[in-house]
Formats: C-alpha cells, structure tokens, sequence
C-alpha cells in the first residue's frame, strides 16, 4: 500500500523534527525554571488530558470519515500503550509504571518520529500532523517526568521492562489472530525507512528482540541521580495533585 508521499529528512520533516525540539525544550525549561509547584501540577493534568484527548479524537475523525479499522486503530501498538503508560506515571509517579513508559516511549516513539512509517497515512496532511503529535507528546511526557519530576530508572530496569515488552505480545498476539491485525507488528514487518528492519517474517522479530534490548540497555546509561524511595514518589505525586487541585 502506497500512502502519503512523505520524503525523511524532506523539508517537511526537517519542520516538524524542529518543531518536536522546541516544543520539548521549551516546556522542559517552563517546568523547571518558571513555574511553581501549582503550575507543573496543572502542566501534568494539560499533559495528560491531551495524550488522551489526541487519541479519542483521531478515532473520532476516523470513524466519522467511516474509516476506524479495529485492526489498525485500537490503542494497541507499542506507542500507544506508551502514551497510556505515560499518563499513568504522570499521574502516579509509581516507579515501575515509569520505567515503562520511558524504555517504551523513547524507543518506540522515536522511531516513528525519525522514521515515520507513510503507508499508513490514508488522510494525507492531517495524518502526518497526527503522527508527529502523538508520538511528540509521548516523548514530552517522558521528558517532564525525567527532566521536571526528577524521576530515575533504576539499575537494571531495562531487563525489566524487557520482560514486561514481551509478555505483553502474548495478549497482543491473541488480539491479532481474533481481528487479523498486526499490533506490535508480529505478523507483518512494518513499513517506514528504518535501515533497522531486516529480513521478513519471523526473522525481523528476531531483529525486534535483538534491537528492543540494545536499544533498552542504551537508554539506561544516561540516568545520573539517586531514585527515590516509594514514600517520596507517593509524597510527590500527591502533592502534586493537591496543588493541581
């Protein structure tokens, strides 16, 4: 399948990779430098609110143009989940729900950032708007909880949520034989640029395991700075909703 003529690296990516940075730098010094206790807490809500204001209205613009497909638009793939992942740690600043969602929403989410995958695209324009959206603010969220919260991975967190990644194909996969889907792209090899994927199926899940572990391990390097015990991250969160509120 064909889809919207899309070039990497064009110009058109070029503006929203730009676009992406200063987004993520921008609220990044906000939260850090400018606002207070109350204002992070209602950054959190507006973070929260939209990922998952984004989500129900892509379905809802899909399913008016009577295009919504159960076996490509359910919150199922990978960056999906991280999307809910991370407005669960928003919210919640539970430790392990965090390391999930910073191992799978920077892994998966830059991927389709860097690599956006066009044969997927059916709207034109609105879907390349909707990709860079959805998978920028899975990013951002990560980024607040890391650079804003003060959140940490602990040591050997990646092979953790290594394991986590894959026990969660298990119901994925039953979910792809019941609709004939290919959420967490099991079944077929997805689409896009990446010089990544290689081989056809199932040898490019092979790849998958092989990357999603590298790329794991490499995102646990750069995490200077203690992790707080579960009192101070319960501590935190609650006060940050308190003063949300």
């Amino acid at each position: 399948m064909t889809g919207y003529p899309f070039d990497a690296y064009g110009p058109e990516h070029w503006t929203y990779l730009l676009a992406l940075a200063f987004i993520w730098v921008g609220a990044i010094w906000a939260g850090r430098v400018w606002l207070g206790p109350r204002g992070r807490g209602r950054v959190v809500l507006l973070l929260a609110v939209t990922s998952l204001g984004q989500e129900l209205a892509d379905d809802l613009i899909r399913a008016f143009r009577g295009i919504w497909d159960v076996q490509d638009d359910l919150p199922l793939h990978l960056c999906s989940l991280a999307m809910l992942v991370g407005v669960w740690a928003l919210l919640s600043r539970r430790q392990l729900v965090f390391e999930v969602a910073y191992y799978w929403g920077l892994a998966a989410a830059s991927q389709a950032i860097l690599t956006p995958d066009n044969s997927r695209w059916q709207q034109g324009e609105l879907d390349v708007f909707w990709n860079f959206l959805s998978h920028g603010i899975v990013v951002l969220n990560v980024l607040w909880l890391v650079f804003v919260e003060g959140m940490r991975c602990r040591p050997g967190s990646w092979r953790r949520v290594f394991l986590v990644t894959n026990l969660a194909v298990v119901p994925i996969a039953f979910v792809n034989l019941a609709v004939g889907s290919n959420y967490f792209f099991i079944c077929r090899k997805p689409g896009g640029s990446s010089p990544l994927l290689v081989g056809d199926w199932p040898w490019y899940i092979l790849g998958f395991e092989v990357l999603a572990a590298t790329f794991f391990w490499v995102l646990s390097l750069p995490m200077p700075g203690r992790v707080r015990n579960e009192e101070e991250v319960e501590s935190s969160g609650a006060g940050a909703r308190l003063s949300a509120g």
